[in-house]
């Protein structure tokens, strides 16, 4: 076995990267009509709102005036 055969190692993803990535998802979800889970009922997502340069979004899910964490959203894993 050479060295080329190596793979080289993926770095671990920091605390933003893993934040971005949750965003991404939740815009996702947004555009496809998924449901997520929030206080553990099933709800959808009305409004995602990005701040350039910030870390944090805001969301606002159907049926609600108030902005949701980000962090408070889980995703429902999909039937494969």
């Amino acid at each position: 076995m050479s060295a080329r055969d190596k793979k080289p190692a993926t770095p671990e993803p920091t605390a933003r990267d893993l934040a971005e990535q949750h965003e991404r998802r939740l815009v996702r979800c947004k555009q496809e009509c998924r449901p997520v889970l929030y206080q553990g009922l099933k709800r959808f997502i009305a409004e995602v709102h990005l701040y350039k340069g910030e870390t944090e979004a805001t969301v606002y899910l159907e049926g609600s005036n108030e902005p949701v964490q980000p962090c408070e959203i889980s995703f429902i894993k999909e039937p494969e």
